[in-house]
């Protein structure tokens, strides 16, 4: 009897050493998870949200590391660190680089993130966003507005009244341009006023899904899309009737965002990113574009952060985990604390104000409403932003689109 006590003390004493060998084993493992993240954004605003999601992942998951892969180096792009060897389990970058890796066949579909976590929690814009051939490739970190402010106060000396549209915006504009008054601009850093007033003019001419559709590395594929001419034209018309010209904008640092506020520019040209700094009792947003001519005007809307997922990445449960963490409504509940307008429909309403203006324009847009840049290559928006300086120079002429991009 006494032997057999002691071959059971015995046989459980080896039984809990296994086991606890067998535990520390297991937490190893799991503290040893890792996440190999490449980061290639060129607009330090978007930057802090990535970083600030990126903190609060390691936080809540402190069994995994994240290991950033060549953040934002210059002197090598995403092809050469892939090509190296590397592993990279996600890209965060803009629309034009998910296009290029997509196009190459190296980024995974989101489709099972998208039906599982998005849906219909989010808006159709950024739903529609990275859809490449209809498949989601690309996870939006949060969408932006273009946004056309004014200060009331100064609007009602020099028109009479509040603007209600962008034609009463344009008389604003001009107003100023006559009275030598400069307009002010605070965009992020990846996006200039070129591209903005594209996006303003440009109605539903050019159209996100016809851009995608037609992507080609030969710029002379992208003359056969004829909105671009039409945009060009509309524009063309306003500064030929003196609404504004080259030298009537003026790009402002986000520190001096308090001479608008107090009425030393009438309107300011910028983007929700800065919303949560304009929401003052003074200063409003135009609710609606209206109509230019028989043009529908929509808000422009572009994103310049997305998360997409390299096939050949070996982490998948890492990246899957960070995937469904940052999409989640307790962290996008996070970012709207934290003054972040998003793209998730339940954290967005607690904004009011006029912050609360931008996310009812959030609510009513869709992919018609996204802007140009982004969706085509490098080559197609240099080209784009040079026909766009030589029409703020009075130079624009027919077809000028087409032209400029064959090849003679």
């Amino acid at each position: 009897m006494k032997k057999n006590k002691v071959m059971i003390s015995l046989f459980l004493i080896c039984l809990l050493s296994i086991n606890f060998v067998s535990c520390i084993g297991k937490k190893k493992e799991q503290n040893n998870g890792t996440l190999d993240v490449y980061v290639d954004i060129q607009d330090r605003h978007s930057l802090k949200i990535v970083d600030f999601l990126i903190k609060s992942f390691e936080e809540k998951n402190q069994n995994i590391k994240i290991n950033m892969v060549n953040p934002m180096n210059k002197d090598k792009n995403i092809m050469q660190t892939i090509d190296s060897g590397k592993n990279v389990d996600l890209i965060i970058s803009n629309m034009q680089n998910v296009l290029f890796l997509e196009n190459k066949g190296l980024i995974s579909d989101f489709t099972q993130q998208y039906n599982n976590f998005i849906n219909d929690k989010y808006y159709q814009v950024y739903i529609s966003y990275s859809k490449i051939g209809g498949m989601p490739y690309g996870i939006g970190i949060t969408p932006y507005t273009i946004e056309l402010a004014y200060n009331k106060d100064e609007c009602k000396k020099l028109i009479g009244k509040e603007p209600k549209d962008v034609n009463d915006y344009l008389l604003l504009l001009k107003s100023c341009k006559d009275k030598g008054i400069k307009i002010p601009y605070l965009l992020n850093e990846d996006l200039d006023i070129r591209e903005v007033l594209f996006g303003i003019f440009n109605g539903d001419n050019v159209k996100q899904e016809e851009l995608i559709n037609n992507y080609s590395d030969k710029i002379e594929d992208y003359a056969k899309i004829k909105g671009f001419d039409e945009t060009f034209k509309a524009l063309d018309k306003y500064i030929k009737s003196g609404y504004i010209s080259e030298s009537s904008f003026e790009k402002m640092d986000e520190k001096d965002i308090d001479k608008f506020i107090s009425g030393k520019s009438p309107v300011l040209i910028t983007t929700s990113f800065f919303s949560n700094k304009l929401n003052k009792g003074n200063i409003s947003f135009l609710k609606e574009m209206g109509m230019m001519g028989e043009r529908k005007i929509l808000i422009p809307v572009y994103m310049n952060s997305f998360i997409c997922g390299l096939e050949q990445g070996t982490n998948k449960d890492q990246k899957d985990k960070f995937i469904e963490y940052i999409i989640s409504e307790e962290v996008q509940k996070q970012l709207v604390e934290n003054g972040y307008i998003t793209a998730n429909k339940a954290a967005n309403k607690k904004f009011t104000g006029t912050s609360g203006e931008i996310v009812e324009h959030l609510y009513g847009a869709n992919a018609t409403n996204i802007i140009y840049k982004g969706n085509v290559t490098v080559e197609v928006d240099k080209k784009v932003k040079e026909i766009l300086d030589k029409i703020l120079k009075g130079q624009y002429s027919e077809n000028m689109w087409k032209n400029s991009l064959i090849k003679k």
